[in-house]
């Protein structure tokens, strides 16, 4: 896929290719892996799309037909938790994949709203409880010093980031892009 529907405040990808969300269709997704995999043996694939499940039925599709091409690999992709259930999951998982990265960017719902995450955190613990468990791995992304951020907001990110328990996290400092708000 190419672009993104939501609006972080922090992200450019709507620079880029504006709130347009564009897809290939599941069979074309499937036959370019297929190729890549038999022609060239890749036994690994990084799904780049910002948010690989934001339409789950494209997901089953994808996921279904990777199953029934047999095509032996494995894999990972960037989601929002709250647009992932365990249906979808459990097929992901079948289909190859790994670990799903997650955009949690923070503990606090203050600073989630103020970064425009139309998010909340109780959406974030279904989403990565239900990861874990269908067996995927976790990678929680987090942001700190965004605008607003004080100790607080810090602290409950640090205990909520323990209470996720993810498989593997990373920070990144909140730093000005051009053109984002």
């Amino acid at each position: 896929t190419r672009g993104c529907p939501y609006g972080c405040f922090f992200c450019s990808e709507k620079l880029v290719f504006g709130r347009r969300y564009t897809v290939r269709s599941a069979d074309n997704v499937v036959a370019e892996l297929e190729d890549i995999i038999r022609k060239y043996g890749y036994d690994r694939v990084w799904f780049a799309d910002d948010i690989f499940p934001l339409r789950k039925e494209r997901t089953l599709q994808i996921c279904q037909e990777i199953i029934n091409r047999a095509l032996n690999f494995t894999w990972s992709c960037l989601a929002r938790a709250d647009l992932v259930d365990e249906e979808a999951l459990a097929s992901m998982k079948r289909a190859g994949c790994e670990i799903v990265f997650f955009g949690v960017e923070s503990g606090s719902q203050r600073m989630l709203d103020a970064m425009n995450r139309m998010m909340t955190i109780e959406q974030i613990v279904s989403g990565i409880s239900a990861a874990k468990r269908v067996g995927l791995k976790v990678h929680a992304f987090m942001m700190v010093g965004f605008p607003s951020e004080n100790y607080a907001s810090l602290k409950q990110t640090i205990d909520f980031l323990k209470e996720l328990s993810p498989d593997e996290f990373s920070f990144t400092v909140a730093y000005p892009l051009p053109g984002t708000e």
